[in-house]
């Protein structure tokens, strides 16, 4: 039941004084509890949903990049995702950053 809803039945006498008041009290409550929902949600570091868009966009990029074969594009992206590149028994060895983890 939305606020207006309430005025009304309120208004019409469905509802005395202490009953409307205790349901806008309730309605009140519970938008701060979503409000509080949302901005968790859409905090920096809260939303994972963001990072595994970014994750995926990543991976795509990789593969492109791949693809084409520029090693200058490769270099970069590599760049990106992690540090301490050693190439060992032809073998690329990285520590990843720790965006993805």
């Amino acid at each position: 039941m939305g606020a207006g809803r309430l005025i009304d039945i309120y208004l019409e006498g469905a509802l005395t004084l202490e009953e409307y008041q205790a349901k806008k009290d309730n309605l009140i409550k519970q938008k701060k509890e979503i409000q509080e929902e949302i901005r968790d949600f859409a905090g920096e570091g809260n939303n994972w949903f963001e990072q595994a868009v970014s994750f995926v966009t990543s991976l795509k990029d990789a593969r492109y990049t791949l693809l084409e074969g520029n090693l200058e594009l490769q270099k970069e992206f590599l760049q990106k995702i992690g540090s301490n590149f050693i190439l060992k028994e032809r073998r690329l060895n990285f520590s990843s950053e720790s965006t993805y983890h």
